[in-house]
């Protein structure tokens, strides 16, 4: 394995990130979506939940490796904080507001049997501080309390980074307390139950930083790997949903238009793939007759939702991509 150089983008992660976005979203569609016919789609599709363990090994790496960057220090945290609310606040109260503006429309529709959503106004304040999960409250999107989980990574960054972009015994001292609270803190609304998939994603950044050798990088990636295995109750796609994002890393290095695109679009696709694509499955399964065209509802469904995730990532996610340019470290 070739250690890559240190560069503002490495496009082999746009692929990486759509394939997680749609595997989530075919998931939702096709698990919870009402079908009933069995396929070889759906029992391929039932492990699309994954790909938020997928998202988890990415931010791990890409998180560091821009702090790494921008020089990242403690007298910077409120520049780190800035950039990553500018990111991503906009796009998620703007899928917020969708799903509001949804549930409206379809609430006055007669071919839809829902009641109109039942929010209070303390769940919603949660939903602004990713906390729902935290007090027990439901997220008005499911897929919402992984945002939670990463702006917990986010925190506890800021107050690691330095350790962890550590070469010396700090640096193990470290990696053993993260695993150790995975460990002993086992509940899954806190960023601690899901570190050893974010500890993967650090471990590719101190590979491919030079901190750590590759007999270091291997041994370190192999006790994570164990740990995920041990705590999860030995589940082998989760050990899978861990070492997928490593191919990318080494082996496919490249990317293409379509990677691209789909990685550009993946924040938007993850954030409104449920409001916009399981209305379309519920109301098309009502004239779904077999297997045939269950399929075909999924794919036109699929189709739909990434249109309008371009339309969304275009209006929404992109001009607040450039907004996050103006904020640097220095």
């Amino acid at each position: 394995m070739n250690k890559l150089k240190i560069v503002n983008h490495i496009p082999s992660i746009d692929l990486l990130r759509g394939i997680a976005a749609v595997s989530v979203a075919l998931f939702h569609f096709v698990i919870i979506g009402r079908l009933v016919f069995p396929s070889l789609f759906k029992d391929v599709f039932r492990y699309g939940h994954l790909g938020v363990q997928v998202f988890f090994v990415v931010s791990g790496f890409v998180i560091p490796y821009s702090m790494y960057k921008g020089d990242y220090s403690f007298k910077k945290m409120k520049t780190f904080f800035k950039k990553r609310l500018v990111r991503l606040e906009p796009p998620y109260i703007a899928s917020i507001l969708l799903i509001f503006t949804l549930n409206y429309l379809f609430y006055l529709s007669p071919y839809w049997h829902e009641e109109i959503m039942d929010v209070t106004l303390t769940q919603m304040l949660y939903h602004l501080g990713y906390l729902n999960s935290v007090f027990q409250e439901g997220w008005i999107n499911q897929v919402y309390w992984s945002l939670g989980i990463e702006f917990q990574y986010y925190i506890l960054m800021a107050f690691t980074f330095y350790f962890i972009n550590h070469k010396t015994s700090i640096w193990l001292i470290t990696f053993i307390i993260l695993l150790l609270l995975s460990v002993i803190i086992p509940f899954q609304s806190y960023i601690f139950s899901h570190l050893p998939f974010f500890i993967l994603g650090i471990l590719i950044f101190r590979f491919l930083t030079k901190k750590d050798s590759i007999h270091t990088f291997l041994i370190f990636i192999s006790i994570t790997l164990f740990v995920i295995f041990f705590k999860e109750g030995f589940r082998f796609e989760l050990i899978f949903a861990g070492v997928f994002p490593f191919l990318f890393f080494f082996v496919f290095k490249q990317s293409s238009k379509i990677g691209r695109f789909l990685g550009d679009i993946s924040y938007s696709l993850y954030l409104i793939h449920i409001p916009i694509g399981q209305r379309i499955i519920r109301i098309g399964s009502d004239f779904t007759h077999n297997v045939y065209t269950e399929t075909l509802l999924i794919l036109f469904t699929l189709g739909v939702t990434i249109f309008c995730s371009y339309v969304f990532y275009r209006i929404i996610e992109k001009p607040t991509k450039k907004i996050t340019k103006r904020f640097n470290y220095n």
